[in-house]
């Protein structure tokens, strides 16, 4: 018997990159997480693919947080939907508070 997935970790960029089918996708994604309770955690920045997938989680309800190391804190505009943000001190640390408490995850870790 599997269990259901009630967060998802998804590493993205912070880039929207030329294709806009990316864009798309990424709101689709978001949108399908709300639509089945699933709550995400991600890089914490309002910008990029990153920025798309936590509007689109927040704008239908869904809980969002974001994990970003104190070093890119100020480089990146943390999205204002988080509902939580955690800095951790390296890219290693925000890693493993990624991947703490999550069902599944999509991207390279």
């Amino acid at each position: 018997m599997s269990q259901k997935v009630k967060t998802l970790c998804v590493f993205c960029g912070s880039s929207k990159g030329s294709n806009k089918i990316y864009e798309e996708h990424a709101q689709r994604l978001g949108e399908a997480m709300v639509e089945r309770n699933i709550d995400l955690v991600y890089g914490g920045s309002a910008v990029g693919m990153m920025g798309v997938l936590a509007n689109a989680v927040h704008s239908k309800g869904g809980q969002v947080t974001g994990v970003i190391p104190h070093a890119l804190a100020g480089q990146f505009f943390i999205a204002i939907v988080v509902l939580f943000i955690c800095l951790s001190v390296c890219r290693g640390q925000c890693r493993i508070r990624w991947q703490t408490n999550v069902g599944a995850s999509i991207g390279h870790f």
